[in-house]
């Protein structure tokens, strides 16, 4: 699995996550991220680090978006996701042309 591609996914919609919608579009990220944190394939650190960027948008947003409740959140979203981690399959390489 390419975590790079998840994490940047992951991270836009927080960044264009709509007006009253902030949160819950943080939390599901953090969720998503902790599952690939919980399969061993991407860092807590990491992800945190990510999502956090991300989520300074959110502070310029004119809502009710603070530091604190940020980190919160991530750190809510992160623990739950790892409890559930993600099943991770092999990344297929092809064969063709191999005669």
């Amino acid at each position: 699995m390419r975590t790079g591609g998840a994490v940047q996914g992951e991270t836009n919609k927080v960044r264009s996550a709509p007006p009253g919608q902030h949160n819950a579009v943080l939390c599901r990220a953090a969720y998503a991220l902790g599952q690939i944190v919980g399969a061993g394939v991407l860092t807590e650190d990491t992800a945190r680090a990510q999502l956090t960027t991300a989520a300074t948008t959110l502070l310029n947003a004119h809502c009710d978006c603070t530091p604190r409740e940020i980190t919160r959140v991530i750190r809510a979203g992160l623990t739950a996701g790892a409890r559930n981690p993600r099943r991770i399959t092999p990344t297929r390489t092809s064969h063709r042309g191999a005669a």
